[in-house]
């Protein structure tokens, strides 16, 4: 340990320099990453005067890395200094978001340009977010990772809530293309910060990959998973919670405006709700007693999540009302999930050995990310042919219904000399 801990305590996170270099590194860049988030799609829109098809393509493009490469990216990070890869990773970042304004002040701006940045930038996030999460065990002490999570689960909870407004003021003023200007410094900002980052040695020794190599670490990697209920239990989870979420937010807008007749800024106030939901629990978190283990906080989460949904396809009443059971739903909704994220990446972190990290998070990355086109198109198909309210009852379900992939998981104590032994 660094001289930041006392001799037989854990430093308070607070006093954790590394770890706050890298929360408030995340933090700028979070902020960032929602800015391009709403600016992307409008370069799109505004500056190329693109259709439903090329604005889908840009998202679409942004997704595919962690689709296509997240088990190879969890392979080659385990082999990789950590901190020099979220170092690297946001400079690049900055580096491809740049080459938008200077091609469209050189007037050769296209959408296969676009596409080919979200693409980028969505296969550097992917490295970053393996690393961050993987170098988290050798940051803080294993009883502090629920509440390092909770955190980091916070500063995402907020950018939700400031990014979006502040992308749409730096579009409104600078326009589209000049406006990821602002993301790209974010990320110039969280690499210097990371410069502060020290991570405690790895437990075990780091040899270059051959193909082989890498092979054999991708199967290592699914092999952790299928043999560990605990592994197979959260990824399933958040799989589903995922569906659920999706389902609801590609229908919210026209569930509120189209069939509960509110006005469209209804929307937004909507959402900044589950911001500050996120904001409250992720700040909550560490308050949680140590007795509640994840499994108990996943599904008591969930029941909470899944029941006050149900407050969304149920809203009636005065307009005010109406907004008021969604506002609320979506809090909760928010606060709950920023719960479950922080306690199944700690849950994760915890009870896998670190060389495999790293690999077993790029094969929860994947299915998780793969879930996301296809229940937002099936959520869309489905709102088309019996309605959206018996969607949303549907999305409810799924939440509820997401507790029993935990059915007959060990607890952690039976099993945490597994982990010891093969650690």
């Amino acid at each position: 340990m660094t001289g930041e801990q006392l001799a037989g305590t854990p430093p308070r996170l607070g006093g954790n320099r590394s770890f706050v270099a890298l929360w408030c590194g995340q933090g700028v860049s979070q902020v960032g990453t929602q800015i391009s988030l709403v600016a992307l799609p409008l370069v799109a829109v505004i500056t190329l005067g693109s259709g439903p098809f090329e604005v889908a393509a840009v998202a679409a493009a942004e997704y595919l890395p962690s689709l296509l490469f997240g088990l190879v990216a969890g392979a080659l990070v385990d082999t990789m200094d950590q901190r020099r890869v979220m170092i690297v990773t946001d400079l690049l970042r900055a580096a491809v978001l740049l080459v938008l304004p200077v091609a469209y002040v050189a007037d050769v701006l296209s959408i296969m340009l676009l596409c080919t940045v979200a693409f980028l930038l969505g296969l550097f996030t992917l490295f970053f977010d393996l690393a961050y999460q993987s170098a988290l065990p050798r940051l803080v002490e294993r009883e502090q990772l629920r509440a390092a999570n909770g955190r980091l689960e916070t500063t995402r909870s907020a950018s939700t809530a400031a990014g979006p407004p502040l992308g749409s003021a730096l579009v409104q003023t600078l326009g589209a293309p000049l406006a990821v200007v602002a993301d790209a410094v974010s990320y110039l900002v969280s690499s210097l910060l990371i410069l502060r980052v020290r991570l405690r040695p790895r437990t075990h020794a780091v040899t270059p990959r051959t193909v082989s190599g890498l092979r054999g670490d991708l199967v290592a990697g699914l092999r952790q998973v299928r043999r560990d209920p605990r592994q197979r239990a959260i990824i399933a989870v958040a799989a589903t919670s995922n569906a659920a979420t999706v389902m609801v937010v590609s229908l919210l807008p026209l569930w509120l405006i189209n069939q509960l007749g509110l006005p469209a800024w209804s929307l937004g106030l909507v959402l900044s709700c589950g911001a500050v939901g996120g904001v409250v629990a992720g700040f909550g978190i560490s308050r949680l007693p140590q007795e509640i283990t994840p499994k108990r906080a996943i599904g008591f989460g969930l029941v909470i999540a899944g029941g006050t949904s149900v407050l969304v396809p149920l809203a009636a009443g005065p307009a005010a009302v109406r907004l008021a059971m969604v506002g609320v739903a979506e809090a909760v909704g928010m606060a709950c999930i920023t719960v479950i994220a922080a306690t199944c990446m700690s849950w994760r972190q915890q009870v896998t050995p670190e060389r495999l990290l790293a690999k077993v998070i790029s094969v929860a990355r994947t299915v998780n990310f793969g879930v996301l086109p296809l229940t937002t198109l099936a959520g869309g198909a489905l709102a088309s042919a019996i309605g959206i309210r018996p969607v949303l009852f549907l999305a409810s379900a799924l939440v509820l219904a997401a507790p029993l992939w935990m059915v007959g998981v060990p607890a952690d104590e039976r099993m945490r000399n597994e982990k010891e032994s093969i650690t």
